[in-house]
């Protein structure tokens, strides 16, 4: 099986947590069932996602380019090219892309997850900020 990259198979999240998803390998469109998916992601300088944690999902994030830093399970580490993270269920996270160039990972999940999933866990983490700057 060869996947290639698709722009079109891009999720746009918006601003405070702004970053570009794209999904490659999910079980929508794996032509045979896997344990895991894959996606990259990309910040561009000064952006980050929002600390979270994931139920039942290891990420493994995998820097392909650019710098940056996280956060993971209340530990700070520098991130680099070739460098690896990886968040077990329950282990709260965060990248920061505190350079000046465009900083990508690739992210890979087990159990797998979809690209609604994606989707819906960042329209989420937007509400939430929504809601807590309405309040004051």
């Amino acid at each position: 099986m060869y996947i290639e990259f698709d722009a079109r198979n891009s999720i746009s999240v918006p601003e405070p947590y702004k970053r570009v998803l794209t999904t490659y390998l999910m079980p929508e469109n794996a032509p045979i069932p896997l344990p895991f998916s894959v996606h990259l992601c990309e910040w561009e300088p000064g952006q980050q996602n929002d600390m979270h944690a994931h139920k039942v999902e290891t990420e493994v994030m995998y820097v392909l380019s650019g710098h940056g830093k996280a956060f993971n399970n209340g530990e700070e580490v520098a991130l680099a090219p070739g460098g690896m993270l990886v968040a077990a269920p329950g282990e709260e996270h965060v990248i920061i892309n505190n350079s000046g160039e465009t900083l990508r990972l690739l992210c890979i999940f087990s159990p797998p997850t979809t690209r609604a999933a994606l989707k819906e866990r960042a329209d989420q983490a937007q509400a939430e900020y929504n809601a807590n700057v309405a309040k004051g």
